[in-house]
């Protein structure tokens, strides 16, 4: 406790119930501990020895846990080494999906499923064991279909993987499986954890945004001030081949919807130089969305960088060779996440990917477009510096927008904007697909989501509204649950055209009150008064700190907005 108390700011408070086939009473400190040193404050606990089902089944549905884990051991999967009999492969996928069903039937929101793993290859050996009825070949398959079973926006934790990485010998202790039903090992228990809580984190907040990269032997080798930009080493030599592995895996990164930034204390002109003229860089400018290079401490560098981009820097990731440097960022900004960087460029690859940082239950199509988005914004930016007043830059944009119900090619999006939007989100109420999907179905509720583009880029789903019915009103009412918008189109009247939608829809059911909710957070202080800006009047305060506001619809509020629907 003294522990979680000296934590400066913890990110996110919530409970998790760990549930498994095997003793699970060692793992829930360790979990506890690597969510701290994640500066995560989570409260731990563990459910009966193989009682799974049964201990899903009692869940209070008033008070479920806000994320569970699940743990399975073979010891039914591979009851009959010699054969191949599938029906077993199949009852262990029954039993898990009843599991989930279950728990997200009592409003469990994040669920952690482990795979299932081998620690010797069993009666048949190494060579056989691989073959169609072995241990191991066993395990693969059933790791594979439940892998792919598993419900959309849950995290798989692939067990095989991580005693591979670590040792199997190393990962598991059998005397502790034979003594205590306890089969993991501390360094097993210690790596399982730390995989567990970035699934844990993930779920609930997904991967890190942005990594922050220093030039001068992070992304190549030697001073580019001194040595030139066709001097540095990066071509294919060994030192240099590990800079460009490097930055293919950086690159990859990025497609995949990591933002790169740099942060180098250089000459602008020197540090942009090898992106542009030497032909042995695989990353070029266009794959970094904000590039500071000057002489100013780096933490500088770091906040002008969030300015810019408009997020926060506990989003960041900072990798650096300079020893100094990284714990200049760890003093001065402790809510980035440093890298310990090794000495050696050919461990960069494996350190980076080690830290969990960027681990994602789910990708979408606005991932993969994230750095053209952002490069896109950066157009945009230049544009309003050259527009004479706001009215005149919002009209250059051409925003363009599509509003539409939310429907099951949304859900991934909707619950991933639910997830982490934090700016502009009245309430910051997290949901899983299946309630999501719960509200959206109900007839009387009012719920859209919005796509918009402009001259510069299609910046896909963005938009959020979740409103439904207010039960035991004296007039028909519609509360507003979720209202958010994604950072990046903030202050484009995009709100206007979405509340425009929701009075029209209200009217047409026959409501006569929309009330809306603003939850304060440490980062929604923007919405504040967002109500009253969209002609909505402040009805309460409650003791929690949350302002409540109401629109009578025979009111008719002047909306202006610049997007055409």
């Amino acid at each position: 406790m003294r522990l979680a108390a000296a934590l400066p700011q913890a990110r996110f408070s919530f409970s998790v119930l760990i549930l498994g086939q095997c003793t699970t009473t060692w793992l829930s400190p360790a979990i506890s501990a690597c969510a701290m040193e994640a500066g995560m404050h989570i409260l731990v606990s563990d459910g009966p020895y193989d009682n799974v089902l049964q201990a899903v089944t009692a869940i209070d549905p008033m008070a479920p846990p806000d994320a569970l884990i699940l743990l399975p051991w073979h010891h039914r999967l591979l009851m009959d080494a010699l054969s191949d009999t599938p029906d077993s492969i199949q009852a262990e996928l029954d039993y898990w999906r009843e599991v989930w069903g279950q728990a997200l039937a009592k409003g469990v929101k994040h669920l952690i499923q482990v795979g299932y793993d081998w620690q010797t290859p069993g009666p048949l050996g190494f060579h056989l064991s691989t073959r169609t009825g072995g241990d191991i070949e066993r395990i693969r398959r059933t790791n594979n279909r439940l892998r792919e079973s598993t419900p959309v926006g849950s995290y798989f934790v692939s067990l095989e993987d991580i005693s591979g990485m670590l040792g199997r010998d190393r990962f598991y202790d059998m005397r502790g499986l034979h003594w205590a039903r306890q089969p993991f090992s501390e360094s097993g228990l210690a790596s399982l954890a730390r995989h567990i809580v970035a699934g844990l984190r993930s779920t609930r907040q997904g991967p890190a945004k942005v990594l922050v990269l220093d030039l001068d032997n992070t992304l190549w080798g030697g001073v580019v001030g001194e040595v030139g930009a066709l001097g540095i080493e990066i071509r294919e030599t060994p030192q240099g081949e590990a800079y460009r592995a490097f930055q293919r895996h950086l690159l990859a990164l990025s497609k995949r919807g990591v933002l790169l930034a740099v942060c180098s204390k250089n000459n602008d002109a020197d540090a942009r130089e090898p992106f542009l003229a030497n032909p042995d860089m695989i990353l070029r400018l266009t794959d970094i969305a904000c590039f500071v290079a000057n002489w100013e401490p780096k933490s500088e560098g770091l906040k002008q960088i969030a300015k810019v981009l408009d997020l926060s820097l506990d989003s960041f990731v900072f990798f650096d060779d300079n020893p100094f440097e990284r714990e200049q960022i760890r003093r001065a900004l402790p809510c980035v996440q440093v890298i310990a960087t090794p000495e050696d460029p050919a461990e960069y690859v494996n350190v980076l990917e080690a830290s969990l940082w960027f681990e994602a239950c789910m990708l979408t199509d606005e991932d993969s477009r994230r750095n053209e988005m952002y490069q896109a914004k950066e157009q945009s930016r230049l544009a309003r510096s050259n527009a004479d007043g706001l009215g005149n830059y919002l009209d250059l944009l051409e925003m363009k927008a599509q509003l539409h119900a939310i429907n099951d090619a949304d859900l991934l999006r909707v619950v991933q904007l639910l997830g982490k939007t934090n700016q502009f989100n009245l309430t910051t109420k997290r949901y899983s697909i299946e309630q999501v999907r719960d509200l959206v179905t109900n007839e009387s509720s009012v719920c859209f989501s919005l796509r918009l583009q402009d001259r510069f880029s299609d910046h896909g789903l963005v938009g959020i509204l979740i409103a439904k019915p207010m039960p035991k009103s004296v007039h028909p009412t519609l509360f507003i649950d979720s209202f958010l918008l994604s950072c990046r189109v903030i202050g484009r009247t995009v709100e206007q055209s979405m509340m425009q939608t929701l009075i029209q829809r209200a009217r047409h059911l026959g409501y006569q009150r929309i009330i809306g909710q603003y939850c304060p957070t440490q980062k929604n202080q923007l919405v504040a008064t967002i109500y009253l800006e969209l002609g909505f009047k402040l009805t309460a305060n409650d003791h929690l700190g949350s302002k409540w506001f109401e629109l009578r619809l025979e009111d008719t509020p002047n909306l202006k907005t610049y997007v055409s629907i």
